[in-house]
């Protein structure tokens, strides 16, 4: 059994730090589903933990980690920072839509985003209100001058979408762990969120996906997810057995989140 330091949303940018846990027993890995800090920094609390803890540490992007930056610029950036760490012997390892494995375990990663598909019926009105009020729309940088689009958004989704269930559609001797920052599937969405004014309801489009049926027929052992600072694990029945979803998330200063930052999930 492997065992997994899980986090998210840790958003180092709103806190005066992160102090690493200290573990009753040895973790195989530490996975960090995304929005670590900002600004080329979301590399800093990995490569804390990698010394700490003496195991690989997985990450992936959450939205946030474009935040004031260029994309191009922040990937080269990124590229740098790991070649500096992998030279100090840090096995740091991010995945945009790819996987790797620790201790027989598939971990595959991506972002996510999403397609504006959450609710049939609303997906019109989801284009219309997600990218007027969410802050992504306003504060990544593709290029300079070029802010970030809800097409830039969608062939995001689309490619990463595509390599997750590519990668899950592989067969591998031993189980998998899928890590996104986007919610996957509706059930994982809070239920006061599920109720109330269509602009509410289109709101969270911008946030969770409903892939389910797709989900489920794909043998997964945990699907670890952030994001929406809110939400509580979920079992769904696959194809296969079980799928369980997991998240912890730190949230922001003053949040309620539910974070255990000793978290570790057994494999």
């Amino acid at each position: 059994m492997a065992r997994f330091l899980v986090w998210s949303d840790l958003h180092d940018e709103f806190w005066d730090g992160f102090d690493l846990p200290d573990l009753s027993a040895p973790v195989d890995g530490v996975l960090i589903a995304g929005d670590t800090h900002t600004r080329g920094r979301h590399l800093d609390i990995p490569a804390a933990a990698a010394r700490k803890y003496g195991c690989p540490v997985v990450v992936i992007w959450g939205n946030h980690e474009a935040y004031g930056s260029i994309w191009s610029e922040l990937l080269a950036e990124e590229a740098r920072q790991i070649a500096t760490l992998h030279a100090e012997g840090l096995d740091i390892r991010v995945l945009h839509g790819a996987s790797t494995q620790i201790a027989g375990v598939r971990i595959v990663g991506a972002t996510l985003w999403t397609d504006f598909k959450l609710y049939p019926g609303l997906e019109a009105l989801a284009r219309t209100v997600v990218p007027r009020l969410l802050n992504d729309y306003h504060a990544i940088r593709t290029a300079p001058g070029r802010l970030f689009t809800k097409a830039d958004m969608l062939v995001l989704h689309a490619e990463q979408k595509a390599a997750v269930f590519d990668a899950l559609a592989q067969p591998h001797p031993g189980p998998t762990v899928v890590m996104t920052h986007h919610l996957p599937v509706r059930q994982l969405i809070h239920p006061a969120r599920e109720i109330g004014r269509d602009q509410d309801r289109a709101l969270s489009a911008g946030f969770a996906n409903n892939l389910w049926d797709e989900t489920k027929a794909h043998d997964i052992h945990s699907w670890i997810w952030g994001h929406s600072h809110e939400g509580d694990a979920w079992t769904g029945q696959g194809d296969h057995g079980p799928i369980r979803f997991v998240t912890n998330q730190r949230g922001y200063p003053g949040e309620e989140a539910g974070f255990d930052p000793a978290f570790v999930l057994e494999v």
